[in-house]
This record gives C-alpha cells, structure tokens and sequence, in this order.
C-alpha cells in the first residue's frame, strides 16, 4: 500500500499524520496533541495555573532555576525526551516499538538567539525541531493542534532563548505561529510526538479510503 503526506492514519488506537515518505520508512507526527508536560520538569510539581494562552506549573523548590543550571538543558537532557522513550514508548506493543526507528537526530542551535541545541541523539520518539517545522509545515494554519478540541501550544525540542537569565525552548503557539517565551520547567505545553515508521517491518492496509488506517503485525 502506498501512503501520501498530508494523510492521517492509525497506528494503534491513534490517528498521526504523515509529514514525509521516503523508500522505506515514513515520517508521522501525533495528528493533535497528547497531553500537557513541562519541557524539563527534574523535581515534579504540586499545581498548576493559568495565565494567558499557557498553562504554568507551580514547583515546592527551585521556582526560578539558576541561569547556569538551566543552560545544562538541551533536548538530550531533558526530562520529556526521557519519558517520551520511556513511560510514553511502553504504552505500544513490542512490534510497534519494533516498526520506529531508532533515528539520529541533529540538534541545531537556535537560528535567531544561538542558543546551543546540545548533541545529536538517537530517538525511537521526539518532539520536531524549529527547522523540521518550518519544512514540514507550509503556514500558521497547518501548524495548528488542538488540546480537549481547543487550539493549543506545544513544543518544540529546540532551545530558543533567555529570558530574564532562564532558558526557553522554541514552541508553536495556538495559532500555528512560532513562540520562544515557553519556560523549560513551568511551561506546560502540548506535546505532539513525531516517529519515523519502517513499514516494512509494520503491516499496513487501507481500512476504506475515508479512514486509512495502520495496522503492525502480531
């Protein structure tokens, strides 16, 4: 079976959509967003509040992180990448973790602040970079995600800037514009996992031609 970008299919019980194809494997994003997380959260939480368009997270200790602790994040770091390939990967089969690739991901540093992106990595799951974003989505309006059926901000995996000596990470905001004001440790943004599929180890079939769907073998 042939697939097309821009299509929705369902891996499992999901539906993610297709940013790229090549000869065998294909690059799919979580079609809208799965839950709200901090980019780095090394403590935990005991709350959260609403400001603006952004949900925050309210932290016992360490509120406002030291400058030169926060620059020690980057998304090899980070404690979302950990459980993106960690909690989150362990909710499919064995055969579907099988089907994603193990990719090596170059992590630039911010084209606009410099801010160093820090080492490649090798990721089954990963949040898409500012470039990748700005490749695979052609305007505002196709960057939009939605949270609970409302629009909503989600990361990105690129660092972005300071902001009163505290670091940020590159996000699309609810309207599908880019954003670099989202604090690693109180942001809590949407997060949209991205994977490449190597659909020759996944059994794939076109369910009808309205609902396209994926199936992996067992």
């Amino acid at each position: 079976m042939e697939i097309f970008k821009g299509e929705v299919y369902r891996i499992g019980p999901y539906d993610w959509r297709v940013l790229d194809v090549q000869e065998d494997k294909a690059l799919f994003i979580w079609d809208d967003l799965y839950e709200k997380r901090a980019y780095h959260d090394p403590k935990g939480s005991v709350g959260e509040f609403q400001y603006g368009s952004y949900t925050w997270e309210i932290f016992e200790l360490n509120e406002q992180p030291a400058k030169e602790k926060a620059e020690s994040v980057t998304w090899e770091t980070c404690s979302l990448r950990k459980w993106l390939n960690g909690e989150f990967l362990r909710r499919f089969s064995e055969h579907d973790i099988e089907a994603m690739v193990e990719t090596t991901l170059e992590n630039k540093d911010d084209p606009h602040s410099n801010t160093k992106g820090g080492n490649s990595t090798k990721d089954k799951v990963f949040l898409l970079s500012l470039e990748e974003v700005e490749q695979y989505f052609s305007s505002d309006n196709n960057r939009v995600a939605y949270f609970d059926y409302d629009p909503a901000n989600w990361w990105l995996r690129t660092p972005s800037s300071y902001h009163e000596g505290l670091l940020h990470a590159a996000c699309v905001e609810d309207d599908g514009s880019f954003g670099d004001n989202c604090r690693l440790a109180i942001s809590r943004l949407g997060v949209r996992p991205a994977v490449w599929l190597d659909y020759y180890t996944a059994y794939i079939y076109e369910h009808n031609i309205e609902n396209p769907t994926i199936h992996f073998t067992v």
